[in-house]
């Protein structure tokens, strides 16, 4: 897993104070704020900013210490923003670190109901991987783990699988 994860991208300079227009994925937002700490690429390396004030909505106005000009903003404009990963409370996980990442756009085959539908997603939860199976208009949450394979067909790109009766239907509210 990276050391750093790009959470959003400074963009242009607003007023004359140093403040800059920024805009930070929304699920990093809470994290950013906690720690009131970004890192901003300057070439091949991140600079740490401390985050001096935040307002408005995304794309939200930024005031990072030691920047209080329109010409020092200018210098980190359009800049893409990270944290340490190690700051995120949402564990990031990385498509590669998925076992069943391969399975992406994959028919999923239920031994006893047919065929379920193509595999859209794979996430990490916290129990086992998940694929989001799509049919039609429904999206299925099928848990992937091993006693509930019963074959990978690497060929065909199909999955079957033996799931418990009312799996299929729920929701990622349920």
């Amino acid at each position: 897993m990276s050391e750093f994860t790009e959470i959003g991208k400074l963009l242009k300079p607003h007023g004359v104070k140093g403040e800059l227009k920024c805009f930070i994925e929304d699920e990093y937002v809470e994290d950013v704020l906690k720690s009131g700490l970004v890192y901003v690429a300057q070439g091949q390396s991140s600079l740490p900013y401390f985050i001096e004030s935040i307002r408005s909505q995304n794309p939200f106005l930024i005031k990072l210490e030691t920047i209080d000009n329109k010409e020092e903003a200018v210098l980190v404009a359009h800049q893409k923003l990270s944290v340490p990963t190690n700051v995120l409370s949402r564990l990031i996980v990385e498509e590669s670190d998925l076992e069943y990442h391969f399975l992406t756009g994959w028919q999923m085959i239920d031994q006893d109901l047919g065929e379920i539908g193509t595999v859209d997603r794979i996430e990490e939860f916290p129990q086992q991987e998940m694929a989001f199976v799509q049919q039609g208009e429904a999206e299925h949450l099928v848990p992937l783990h091993k006693d509930l394979i019963v074959e990978i067909d690497k060929p065909s790109k199909r999955i079957t699988v033996a799931l418990p009766a009312g799996l299929i239907g729920m929701t990622e509210e349920e």
